[in-house]
């Protein structure tokens, strides 16, 4: 996870920097991008690798991982913007609706 940090800080040092003009950044953006996207994956395949073992049935144990993650993995998108962004919004909602409740009754027109 370090090697992870220090790409983001490389990263952010050579885009805020003024001695880079705009195309040199823009192309090492895009190849840092698609390195910090990539360098979790590789790590995490590799501590599965590390921790499973390699197996002998590639195959079947690949459409068994894929099927099994990407159940978890697809609805995670939609699923925890949604939380946070909704709680919120009833809780304080449910909040105003008792404090003018409250209001009402101690505070007369």
């Amino acid at each position: 996870m370090s090697g992870f940090v220090a790409e983001v800080l490389v990263f952010l040092g050579i885009i805020t920097s003024q001695k880079y003009l705009l195309m040199p950044k823009i192309a090492i953006t895009f190849v840092m991008a698609i390195g910090m996207i990539l360098t979790p994956i590789y790590l995490l395949s590799m501590s599965r690798q590390i921790f499973y073992g390699t197996s002998y049935l590639i195959l079947q144990t690949l459409m068994f991982l894929i099927l099994d993650r990407a159940s978890y993995l697809f609805p995670s998108p939609f699923l925890y913007p949604n939380r946070y962004g909704m709680y919120p919004d009833l809780f304080f909602h449910y909040q105003l609706t008792r404090l003018k409740v409250f209001l009402s009754n101690y505070f007369y027109r």
